[in-house]
């Protein structure tokens, strides 16, 4: 049989660590884990060495564990933000190009510096927050037809969707809001 992946466990908590991972994103060799606690714990993902595919005798292919030195993890814990929430993180995404994480605790989007976790802003509209989804696009100016970039957030809010926009970078200044009939669970781009 073939197989695109092989499962293997690469974080797992100590017995006496009691804590429950609400969200996972990863981004290069980055693994970032909400937990319930409002904590964030980040680890840097290690490349396994040497992983090989076997034949078997019965001509079935079966994948060997990478073999790693004595003492090398799958995983490394790079550092763990204690006090990033109050509440648990819900869903995280990052918005690369403008160099934030965007998270959802305690029914609010907040945004974070990319590299110091540090709260930049909580988006208090987004109060009652359920989901949200970020995309990024490069999109030519009619115009000029100079090429841009544009990352977006939209921000499921009880029956309504509120849209903020990232152009090169620099956050506009006025938001977009879109009044539903039914309350919104979950939301993503479609491409």
């Amino acid at each position: 049989m073939l197989s695109a992946f092989t499962a293997r466990p690469i974080v797992e908590f100590k017995q006496r660590d009691k804590s429950k991972i609400e969200a996972l994103l990863t981004y290069g060799d980055r693994l970032l884990v909400g937990l319930h606690t409002g904590s964030l714990r980040i680890y840097r993902v290690n490349d396994p060495s040497h992983e090989s595919a076997i034949a078997d005798t019965d001509g079935n292919e079966s994948a060997d564990l990478p073999s790693q030195p004595a003492g090398a993890r799958a995983a490394d814990l790079l550092r763990e933000e204690e006090k990033f929430s109050r509440r648990p993180v819900n869903q995280l995404a990052i918005i690369k190009e403008a160099n934030i994480l965007v998270s959802l605790s305690d029914a609010y989007v907040s945004i974070h510096d990319l590299q110091s976790y540090q709260l930049q802003e909580k988006l208090e509209k987004t109060r009652g927050a359920t989901s949200f989804a970020v995309i990024s696009n490069v999109v030519k100016d009619p115009g000029t037809g100079v090429p841009s970039l544009v990352s977006r957030l939209a921000v499921a809010v009880k029956r309504k969707i509120i849209l903020w926009s990232w152009t090169d970078m620099e956050l506009a200044s006025e938001t977009q809001e879109i009044s539903l009939a039914a309350t919104v669970k979950t939301l993503t781009w479609g491409t």
